[in-house]
């Protein structure tokens, strides 16, 4: 549960419902600072069709999404620290 966790800072967009939620010193509002987590996001569902909808590459098994995420970024990491 996030409940457990402590965040030391939440990045997000100028969106009114943020601002009512995220009430802190530790809620900074920008989008130079949610660009890299989009860019991320985005990325991973451009690398993994798991993430974007039901197709073949679909399974009902966890254990085979959370097997086919490991390779995605194993294979990420690789890419980007070899060149």
């Amino acid at each position: 549960m996030l409940k457990d966790i402590e965040i030391e800072q939440y990045c997000t967009d100028n969106w009114a419902a943020f601002a009512e939620v995220l009430v802190g010193q530790n809620h900074q509002v920008g989008k130079h600072l949610t660009r890299h987590i989009e860019g991320v996001n985005n990325a991973l569902r451009a690398r993994n069709r798991r993430f974007v909808r039901k197709t073949t590459c679909f399974s009902k098994k966890d254990k085979y999404h959370e097997a086919a995420i490991k390779i995605m970024f194993q294979q990420w990491n690789y890419d980007y620290h070899t060149f």
